[in-house]
């Protein structure tokens, strides 16, 4: 399992499986190969789901979302 988390608070957003992580990593933009933090916003999201991004990561991202215009979240392996 893999950790999501707030960069700025590491608040945990939740936990995704290794084939979860890689439906993150394929939808959105790293700046290098080793980069593991992500800005998203709403638009992102509608994005991924467009992409048929696992519903349980569309969930958990738009509750750490919440009512913020945007969030930077990392991974952590477990």
């Amino acid at each position: 399992m893999n950790t999501l988390r707030l960069v700025d608070t590491k608040e945990v957003i939740g936990s995704v499986t290794d084939e979860e992580l890689d439906e993150i990593v394929d939808a959105l933009t790293e700046e290098s190969d080793d980069d593991q933090d992500y800005y998203i916003d709403a638009d992102t999201i509608e994005y991924m789901e467009v992409l048929d991004v696992s519903p349980h990561i569309i969930v958990m991202l738009k509750t750490a979302l919440g009512g913020k215009e945007s969030i930077e979240f990392e991974w952590v392996k477990a």
